[in-house]
């Protein structure tokens, strides 16, 4: 997120990049202070409003679960997106739950908390998530909400379609401009709702027309 300046955007566009991505992790002050980001949300809004002058794309990679996550911090995650894609609309690139690594500070305080030791990595396991504050039941349901406010993948599933009501302006402006999301957006909530035999015959059917229509 910094530094960052118009002059480097612009330099990045002659260059022929296309899209940057960007770790925020969080939207809340307090979450960003605990993992040492080094950023605050006027470097983000900062950030933001520059790529907002130039023609280049960009997404954001977040975080679920680091060290004092709540409810509460993830209602300001959503927030904080939303005001950010109001500022120029963005798809997220990866919504991660935490996992825990060897020779980082969140892997010592596992093993304070008594969720990990290191024997651990002597076994086939994959790395595990950091469920010290959170079970990964409650983890998993952390991401959700998060996503339902500020995923457009989510947008057509009930809870974000109320949850992303307000943003609907930048969004059909955004998918205007990005067509090909569409079919994404719509096999989602089908694929949860209808048997797999009937969603791949749609699919087929939707992508059949669409390329078609595209020729």
């Amino acid at each position: 997120m910094k530094p960052i300046s118009l002059e480097m955007l612009q330099k990045l566009e002659l260059a022929g990049f296309q899209k940057i991505l960007l770790g925020l992790e969080s939207g809340d002050e307090e979450i960003l202070k605990k993992c040492h980001k080094g950023i605050t949300q006027e470097d983000v809004i900062n950030a933001v409003s520059l790529i907002s002058k130039t023609n280049l794309k960009f997404g954001i990679f977040l975080i679920v679960g680091l060290p004092g996550e709540t409810r509460d911090t993830i209602k300001a995650t959503a927030r904080f997106i939303q005001k950010l894609q109001k500022i120029k609309y963005f798809e997220l690139s990866e919504t991660s739950i935490l996992t825990v690594y060897p020779g980082t500070e969140v892997y010592e305080i596992a093993k304070t908390g008594g969720i990990i030791n290191d024997d651990y990595w002597l076994s086939d396991n994959p790395a595990p998530l950091y469920t010290l504050e959170h079970s990964e039941k409650e983890l998993i349901k952390l991401k959700q909400i998060l996503l339902y406010h500020v995923s457009i993948q989510h947008l057509l599933f009930p809870a974000g379609l109320i949850a992303q009501f307000k943003m609907l302006p930048q969004i059909i402006k955004f998918l205007n401009k990005n067509k090909y999301l569409i079919p994404r957006i719509i096999s989602r909530p089908l694929k949860n709702y209808l048997p797999d035999s009937i969603f791949y015959k749609i699919k087929k059917i939707f992508y059949f027309f669409n390329n078609n229509t595209n020729k």
